[in-house]
């Protein structure tokens, strides 16, 4: 492997150039591949690595998944590496891993770029290439692509770019220490954070409460009510009422997460003791995160020591390929894979554990339980922990949209098969939000028998009758609603393309801007495009404007689609369409400021878009009570 330019030597008709990096890639005598955008005006003939996913997704997904069941069940000395991660009886730390959660949105995950290998391997052997030269910042992806080169007899050049730095000194300093350092820091730290309740928090329980649980995080809760002292959370919205009214006494769990308007866990044990007092014993609430005794913390550590032992035992894995194919994308996933078993991952995790396993004991039997489901490393301690301690049946519950491209909702189908050893954690019952949510889990091969419908707790507004769109007044300036996003980088990109598509546009069109409520952004780079920023409520907002401009993984996006107002989402060339909407008709998805301004200029020329009912709406919860009533009795 070289570090150099492209070799003026090689035959330029088999070449492929695979530009990882901003900015314009080089023209050349080559085939041009882009990873990381999509090809611009002046440059058609370039191919999008994002566009050749997309185009076979279905395929590549399931391949992944399969991969990564396999894995799993790799036999080394005998037993499968789930089965040498077993930490508990009946428990394996394999779903909690890195590769078992499949967490591919967040920050430090590189399979995405995983399933682009995939589809380069099919593109390369479809063209036939010779040479291959990447161009990235990304030694891991250069180090599997050169890794199938050699298996495929192809020339292969590498070009390191400077990265650049994401991270500040501390944490890169932090990054940098063995990951047993690095948990036991995370650990001291949870001691530390603990500490100020050590002495002021009275463990209740609760003997007048009933035998309904739910498990959350304390986040999203409404402000008014928490200024008042009583419990409201945008996760449960109206069914905390109808709780009360179906004369439903509920028992509360909610795990800490440092957030502006709960920045500590003292303040978070004070919000929980207000919400106690305020509750009529009708509710008991209490916060999982609490000091640790020193019995527990020894089991912590000794659990934690014991995957790490695990870890050196299945190093052999690194060698299992995809079926049918020349690649090893262990090079993507060692990194991650090795925080996720010896690292802060892992003391997180074994800490869960060990607090969902007390509360479970020192909780009253209970009949059932809800919890909030995206399939994160806690909810696994979970589901083992309340099965463990034999209480009733347990709900999961997505609590906004099930998105194609998030791996952490699909497993490959024989996943499911239920061995009663080490089996993939599951709840009784997984309840979601709507048509679409259904349709989703069940074609990714979750058991029919295990899924149920219920209404979409954080979307009922949108079935209030005020809710409805006003007919659309063509006589009127076409007015356009842009949705901000919580990265700042994608909100440049979106008022960049919105800055010179307005060129193409009448120029009485009104154009204005809803941040995202936790992050709100500057305007004043953007006179020129007179955009008028706009507090008003999104439902306002929605009922009044011509069409809405968002970027691909707002939630937003479902609101006007759901109101059937017209949607316009901008694709990253980076990602994968990440859209709540993907799949669904009457949902433009633009690549660029000129898709974007032809797309605009055309909004008038649609009638309402009429849309397949996405969400249960129904502001009785008839589908909630009937789950708890069923359930429980």
């Amino acid at each position: 492997m070289s570090d150099s330019s492209v070799n003026n030597s090689l035959p330029r008709k088999r070449v492929l150039f695979i530009w990882d990096d901003a900015g314009v890639a080089p023209a050349g005598d080559w085939t041009t591949l882009l990873w990381q955008q999509f090809p611009d005006t002046n440059n058609p003939s370039d191919i999008s690595i994002v566009q050749l996913v997309e185009q076979n997704a279905e395929e590549l997904r399931s391949k992944y998944l399969a991969w990564i069941y396999n894995l799993g069940e790799t036999k080394i000395d005998g037993k499968r590496v789930i089965d040498h991660l077993s930490i508990r009886p009946g428990f394996s730390f394999w779903w909690t891993s890195s590769i078992g959660q499949k967490f591919n949105s967040s920050g430090t995950s590189e399979i995405n770029d995983a399933i682009k290998a995939l589809a380069l391997e099919d593109f390369v052997g479809k063209q036939k290439n010779t040479d291959i030269f990447l161009t990235s910042d990304n030694q891991r992806l250069a180090d599997c692509i050169e890794h199938f080169c050699q298996r495929n007899v192809i020339n292969f050049q590498f070009k390191k770019t400077k990265a650049v730095r994401k991270k500040g000194f501390i944490k890169l300093l932090f990054h940098s220490l063995p990951g047993s350092i690095r948990a036991l820091i995370f650990l001291l730290r949870y001691l530390v954070r603990t500490f100020p309740i050590y002495f002021v928090r009275n463990i209740k329980t609760p003997n007048v409460v009933g035998e309904v649980m739910f498990i959350d995080a304390l986040v999203h809760l409404d402000k008014q009510s928490v200024l008042a002292g009583k419990f409201r959370s945008n996760y449960w919205t109206e069914l905390i009422d109808k709780l009360q009214q179906w004369d439903i006494k509920s028992n509360w769990a909610h795990l800490f997460f440092s957030h502006p308007a709960v920045a500590s866990i003292k303040q978070a044990n004070h919000l929980i003791n207000t919400f106690n007092s305020s509750s009529n014993n009708g509710q008991f609430h209490t916060l999982l995160e609490r000091p640790l005794k020193f019995k527990a913390l020894m089991t912590v550590l000794a659990t934690f020591f014991k995957i790490r032992r695990s870890f050196s035992r299945v190093q052999s894995i690194r060698e299992v390929f995809p079926t049918g194919s020349n690649l090893n994308l262990w090079a993507l996933h060692a990194e991650e894979w090795k925080n996720s078993l010896c690292g802060s991952s892992a003391i997180d995790t074994c800490l869960k554990l060990s607090l969902f396993l007390e509360i479970f004991d020192i909780i009253p039997k209970q009949r059932l339980g809800v919890y909030i489901a995206e399939n994160q490393p806690w909810e696994m301690a979970l589901i083992y922990a309340w099965k463990f301690h034999g209480h009733g049946k347990l709900i999961g519950t997505p609590h906004t949209t099930v998105r194609y491209w998030d791996l952490r909702y699909f497993y490959d189908s024989r996943s499911y098969l239920r061995r009663d050893f080490n089996d993939l954690p599951l709840p009784d019952i997984l309840a979601v939000n709507g048509p679409v949510a259904y349709k989703s889990i069940l074609a990714g091969g979750y058991p029919s028998s295990r899924i149920t419908e219920i209404e979409a707790l954080r979307f009922l507004h949108l079935a209030k009758p005020h809710m409805h769109q006003k007919p659309r007044d063509l006589t009127r300036p076409l007015t356009v609603l842009v949705c901000g996003d919580f990265l700042q980088t994608t909100n440049l990109k979106i008022l960049a393309w919105l800055e010179l598509a307005a060129k193409s546009l009448p120029k009485d069109t009104v154009y204005l801007f809803r941040s995202h409520p936790a992050y709100p952004l500057k305007l004043d780079n953007y006179l020129k495009l007179k955009l008028k920023r706009s507090n008003d409520s999104l439902a306002d907002l929605l009922r009044n404007c011509d069409v809405t401009f968002t970027s691909n993984i707002t939630s937003a996006a479902v609101d006007a689609y759901c109101l059937g107002v017209p949607v316009i989402q901008m694709l990253d060339g980076n990602e994968f369409n990440m859209s709540p909407l993907r799949g669904l008709d009457n949902v433009v998805y633009v690549r660029n400021s000129v898709e974007l301004a032809t797309a605009l200029s055309k909004t008038k020329q649609h009638k309402l878009a009429v849309t397949v009912p996405y969400f249960c709406l129904d502001n009785t919860l008839s589908r909630w009570r009937d789950v708890l009533d069923l359930i429980s009795k």
